[in-house]
Order: structure tokens, then C-alpha cells, then sequence
């Protein structure tokens, strides 16, 4: 009498070959997860400040040159270092000289100003972030900096 045997599914072929590997799937599991847990402790977390000016066009002034000129206006050099001086930042201060050079361009790095116009040309967007690892100081900083600006704006066109 014949008896047919009944031949092992393709699950359990795939399960054996995985039991027989193990190895080779938790070695590197294990390494990968290892690496990202370190560089998750080691490497600080920064933070993003972001905030928006919309400028709107009154009368005859021109919005575009003042959305144009943000850019280098909100990131210059003479006014990073005012609004850092003004908030007297405990770190800037205990700075010697080069150090606080140092403490500006770093600053200058992680600063950046975009400007949109929308379809219609009566207003201007314009988009200040900045990423520090201090939390407070770059949300206090961000604001600072972007009153100061919107002062000097406002002031400019008072004076016309």
C-alpha cells in the first residue's frame, strides 16, 4: 500500500531558514539600535523659533523693495549684535571679545529670513526662524529681533 507523504508548506520552510539565521537578523538589529540610542543621548536637541510679518502696502510706499531688503535688514550684523546686547545674554556676556564674534556668527548661521508675495501684490510675507538649543533664548531672541525690525519699519515710514 501506498502512502502519500504530505510535504512541508512554504511557511514553515521560511520559519526554519529565519530560526537557523536568527543571528544574522539580531546582530545587526542590535548594532542599529544601539548606535541610534547613542546618538539620540549624545547629540542635543535644537530648537526651532519661527515667526511671520506680513507687511501691507499703504498709500504710496513700496512693499516690495521693504520685502526684498528684509533679508539682509534683519540679518545684519550691527542689529544681531544690538538685540543680543540688549538682552543681555549671560553667555554672550561672559564671552572675552573673540568668543563673542564666534557667539554672532553662529547665530548668523542659524538665522534665516524668506519673504513671499502672494498672488496679489498688496502685502508681503515674511518668515523669520531661528534654531538655537536653548529654548527661552531663541524664542526671546527671535522676538526681539523681529520688534526691532519692525520698529526701524515703522519708524522709516513715519518719517516720510
Amino acid at each position: 500500500m501506498a502512502v502519500q507523504i504530505e510535504a512541508r508548506g512554504q511557511i514553515q520552510e521560511f520559519l526554519e531558514v529565519l530560526r537557523r539565521r536568527a543571528w544574522q537578523i539580531a546582530v545587526p538589529a542590535v548594532f542599529v539600535i544601539t548606535i541610534g540610542t547613542c546618538l539620540a543621548v549624545i547629540v542635543p536637541r535644537k530648537f526651532l523659533a519661527k515667526t511671520q510679518l506680513e507687511l501691507r502696502q499703504l498709500g504710496t510706499s513700496t512693499i516690495g523693495r521693504e520685502g526684498q531688503n528684509a533679508r539682509f535688514q534683519i540679518k545684519a550684523p550691527a542689529r544681531v549684535k544690538r538685540v543680543v546686547e540688549e538682552l543681555k545674554s549671560p553667555v554672550y556676556q561672559a564671552d572675552s571679545e573673540m568668543e563673542r564674534r564666534e557667539f554672532l556668527r553662529d547665530i548668523d548661521k542659524n538665522l534665516s529670513v524668506d519673504w513671499t508675495a502672494p498672488g496679489q501684490q498688496s502685502s508681503i510675507f515674511i518668515t523669520i526662524t531661528y534654531t538655537d538649543l536653548d529654548r527661552a533664548w531663541s524664542g526671546s531672541f527671535l522676538k526681539a529681533l523681529r520688534d526691532d525690525w519692525k520698529n526701524d519699519v515703522l519708524e522709516q515710514d513715519r518719517n516720510k
